[in-house]
């Protein structure tokens, strides 16, 4: 058998040594993706060893009379001919297509917001929405404390109405990059710190609740895929919308979807109320 040229072996080596290095090449652009790897990793390890599946209880004696409550508005039919119980099931979807479009608008658009109209420079940028990031994060984590003293409605359209005060602070920029700061850090902080935390958390809370006691997993997956298919379709037509016209547009258009959001859980609150008690 012969031996491959010196040339030849050395060509090889530098070939799958440069790519062994590039791969893992470490900067601003391949750092978060390590980051998450890891966080990947660490949850994996998780599930596998520390959380278990929970053993259901199987079904037996009488129904509560608030059971059989629920369950009876529930089957009741709506005027598109299905009954309430998969009807508040749409509604959920809807309002976490609502939700999720907002926050992946700015997760599109926000660095170039914070450059051409306000001539802030991508790190600062990126500081101010992981410091409102963090805040966000807490507030989840304070969730518990929110909910004895709020209901899910009353967080959905509180949380709502924080996205729309956030969304105004960029409606009528300038055309320059003059802009005064402060507006871009006061959209970031309602949408990023309150408003996305609370309204999102809320809908899934009261998604689950909606759809009861029975095996969620199905419809949790209809809900995560309805939740993507929102931060794919709205970023795309966010592009449009700021290349032709511009970004104050396009929050006068989101702006309008949750009122008209918040107006559709008014009007169905009784239903949402009672389905997920």
């Amino acid at each position: 058998m012969r031996s491959l040229p010196s040339s030849t072996h050395s060509s090889y080596t530098h070939f799958f040594g440069h790519s062994f290095r590039s791969f893992f090449l470490l900067n601003e652009f391949t750092a978060p993706g390590y980051f998450l790897s890891i966080l990947s990793a660490l949850t994996i390890g998780l599930l596998a060893t520390y959380f278990k599946d929970r053993r259901r209880a199987k079904a037996g004696g009488p129904k509560s009379k608030k059971r059989a409550s629920v369950e009876q508005v529930a089957a009741t039919k709506t005027f598109l001919g299905i009954s309430t119980h998969t009807a508040c099931i749409l509604g959920c979807m809807y309002l976490n297509i609502v939700v999720k479009g907002v926050i992946s608008c700015f997760e599109t658009l926000g660095v170039q917001v914070a450059q051409e109209s306000f001539g802030l420079t991508p790190a600062y940028a990126g500081t101010v929405v992981a410091i409102c990031g963090i805040i966000g994060v807490a507030e989840l984590l304070m969730m518990g404390f929110i909910t004895r003293h709020m209901s899910d409605i009353h967080m959905i359209i509180s949380g709502m109405m924080v996205l729309i005060v956030g969304l105004s602070g960029l409606v009528g920029l300038n055309d320059t990059a003059d802009n005064a700061a402060w507006r871009y850090i006061f959209t970031i902080f309602m949408v990023y710190g309150i408003g996305y935390s609370l309204a999102q958390g809320a809908v899934l809370g009261m998604f689950s609740k909606v759809v009861g006691r029975v095996p969620q997993g199905e419809l949790m997956g209809w809900f995560s895929v309805v939740g993507a298919a929102s931060r794919v379709v709205y970023p795309l037509l966010s592009g449009y919308i700021v290349y032709y016209e511009s970004i104050g547009l396009l929050c006068i258009i989101l702006i309008g979807t949750m009122v008209a959001s918040i107006v559709y859980v008014l009007a169905n609150r009784k239903e949402f109320s009672h389905l997920s008690l």
